[in-house]
């Protein structure tokens, strides 16, 4: 099985070394289209062939969803070289290399099957020793021995690891020495490896390789201990925390930019950077926005009728605003970022999650907002309505930090439309979301009118700092996070309205 199909260089080796069936998974329809309509006759007809099956979809929801099983899975250098060294994936989510992933990998693989995954090389590594330590992390957690399932060999440019399920024999690892001999290629790691047996082509003056493997398959206090240790984070990718091509430490950051000199391969680390840069820049330009206003607002005394309390001070009032209409901002795009990124998944395609998200939001939250004006009519108390609100988001945020991830993994096999009015079904709660802030301007409307312009200003600028910082929240703690936050923001409103 090819998770990508590309233009078929992966699919034209695999009937060169005698494969029967190739299914080969491609997302970009055009691709196939291409192959089989104008570029027919160079491709040499090669998705028309019988013995190949080509999917549409994203590879990681095609596997998870199969019933069948194969002999090889081949993920060999599945993504894009230019966008990873221009730091993309650095703060993308990527749901084809986590831990979770190669345990659905794995078991869909024909007894002594195998499991081939390829990367560049890097010095210091980084992409090859995490997916080696991804791959040590599934095997245990299948309660496998991952020190007889594995082996990594690299040349000069890029490094292989193959996987099985059961132990690789005896046959099999002298069959795999004598190939990488011929061919100049460092067996870097095998069952039984010695001292003099893994840097002999393709010579490192300190094999970091053979070092980092050692210490991730000891376990315990070691690989702990190593981890913490390195200069980039190899810590396994999980569908919680799915950032594989995050590896950026603050104390790597003078080794990037010594690197940056004589290669762009480390720009892939300055995707985070960039990202942490956008925040301050997006933080400063807020408080400037935010705090310079207040020097033109005017007080006024409320009028007999006003809602609020007479007692309430003039700075009282400001920071209850600031605090409501800034909790407001964050708390919906954390929300709207974190569902995104966990539809991306659910959905298999970036574009249909996005879509469907934005969209849905938006018409439940203008469905919640209706609500509330009935509500209002019938006499309900606003500040009331509003708090309840903010808590039915709170809550529903919180059930889906735990639950959300898992039960839409086990419904991977539905088919797409069906996903999609799942998905949409998980949207209805959020219409909540479009309560609390039109209530709020209502009431500060007939309260501190003066503070509406202002009011709108703090939720504009809360939303501009909400997607980097959400991003960051991602990377460091993972995507249930990033909902637990959004909860947290929906609370901090809710007490302020209830006041």
């Amino acid at each position: 099985m090819r998770p990508w199909a590309g233009g078929g260089a992966g699919v034209l080796l695999a009937l060169r070394h005698g494969a029967q069936q190739v299914d080969a998974v491609e997302l970009d329809p055009n691709v196939p289209e291409l192959l089989r309509g104008e570029f027919h006759e160079f491709a040499g007809g090669l998705y028309d062939r019988p013995e190949v099956r080509i999917h549409r979809g994203e590879a990681r929801a095609f596997v998870q969803a199969a019933r069948g099983s194969w002999d090889v899975i081949d993920l060999t250098l599945v993504d894009s070289f230019a966008g990873s060294a221009a730091g993309v994936g650095a703060v993308g989510e990527n749901y084809l290399y986590t831990r979770e992933a190669f345990e659905a990998y794995l078991h869909h693989l024909h007894p002594g099957g195998v499991l081939a995954a390829t990367r560049w090389v890097r010095m210091p590594p980084r992409e090859e020793l995490k997916l080696f330590a991804t791959a040590v992390a599934a095997l245990e957690r299948m309660g496998l021995n991952p020190s007889d399932r594995l082996v990594l060999i690299r040349s000069w440019v890029t490094a292989t690891i193959l996987v099985k399920k059961e132990s690789f024999t005896t046959p099999e690892l002298s069959t795999l020495r004598r190939w990488a001999e011929d061919r100049l290629f460092d067996t870097s790691y095998f069952p039984g490896v010695e001292a003099d047996q893994h840097n002999r082509f393709n010579i490192l003056v300190r094999d970091y390789y053979f070092e980092s493997i050692s210490s991730i398959l000891a376990g315990g206090k070691r690989r702990e201990q190593f981890f913490n240790d390195y200069a980039f984070d190899l810590r396994p990718a999980t569908d919680q925390r799915p950032y594989f091509f995050h590896f950026f430490r603050w104390r790597a950051l003078p080794l990037v930019l010594g690197e940056l000199r004589r290669s762009s391969i480390p720009l892939s680390e300055l995707g985070y950077l960039i990202l942490i840069a956008t925040l301050l820049q997006a933080t400063m330009l807020a408080v400037l926005l935010i705090v310079s206003p207040l020097a033109l607002l005017t007080p006024r005394i409320a009028p007999a009728d006003s809602l609020v309390r007479k007692t309430a001070s003039r700075e009282t009032v400001r920071l209850r605003v600031l605090l409501c209409f800034l909790a407001l901002g964050l708390g919906y795009l954390f929300v709207e970022i974190a569902l995104i990124q966990q539809l991306v998944f659910f959905l298999a395609n970036p574009i249909y999650a996005v879509a469907l998200v934005l969209a849905s939001l938006l018409f439940v939250s203008g469905l919640g907002s209706a609500l509330a004006a009935r509500q209002l009519r019938k006499g309900t108390s606003l500040t009331r309505l509003a708090c309840i609100a903010a808590l039915i988001v709170a809550g529903t945020s919180t059930v889906y930090t735990f639950g959300l991830h898992p039960a839409l993994t086990s419904l991977l096999g539905w088919p797409l439309p069906a996903r999609i009015v799942l998905a949409l079904t998980v949207m209805m709660p959020f219409g909540a979301m479009g309560i609390p802030f039109p209530l709020a301007l209502r009431y500060l409307g007939q309260t501190y009118d003066e503070l509406l312009p202002w009011a709108w200003a703090v939720n504009g600028c809360a939303s501009v700092i909400a997607s980097p910082l959400a991003t960051l929240l991602a990377l460091s703690a993972g995507l249930p996070a990033v909902l637990l936050a959004a909860s947290a923001c929906y609370l901090v409103t809710a007490l302020v309205v209830g006041k």
